[in-house]
């Protein structure tokens, strides 16, 4: 009983390679570039939460729209793939970041 409460109330926190799994940053889709920007950004919890942009190559300044994409429990910035194609279609970037904890984040001292 112990290891599946364990499983509800602290999940597997799952791992990815960035440059496997995010694929590369820059990329061609539907004869459009796009670029990946990723960065982190520390919190209040001390732990420093890995973070992407996902937008159309930059020209001339010009500004876009962005949704910023949470992922759920046990998931990661990966699970905003469900929608990347969609968004940047229509010219709006997608911010997806690991929560403290999980997956790419990590605890600094």
């Amino acid at each position: 009983m112990e290891s599946l409460s364990d499983f509800l109330i602290r999940p597997y926190r799952s791992q990815y390679d960035v440059e496997q799994e995010l694929g590369p940053a820059l990329f061609l889709m539907n004869e459009n570039i796009y670029e990946r920007i990723d960065f982190l950004v520390d919190n209040e919890s001390n732990y420093k939460l890995n973070c992407s942009l996902w937008a159309p190559k930059i020209k001339n300044n010009q500004k876009y729209l962005a949704i910023l994409f949470c992922h759920g429990n046990c998931g990661n910035k990966l699970n905003s793939f469900e929608i990347l194609e969609q968004v940047l279609e229509t010219n709006i970037c997608v911010i997806a970041f690991d929560f403290s904890g999980y997956s790419n984040s990590v605890y600094i001292r």
